[in-house]
């Protein structure tokens, strides 16, 4: 948790999934995001 004076205060209540669990789910969302568009497109033979 981060208060507006810049405090960190971690762990402040019990977690739903654990870190491993947190890191898998992002490397899911992660993989299945949609490739961003070529800001340069080939030239067409």
């Amino acid at each position: 948790m981060l208060y507006q004076n810049q405090t960190v205060i971690a762990d402040t209540h019990a977690p739903l999934l654990s870190r491993t669990e947190a890191a898998q789910i992002d490397r899911l969302l992660r993989r299945n995001a949609p490739l961003p568009r070529r800001t340069a497109s080939a030239p067409v033979p």
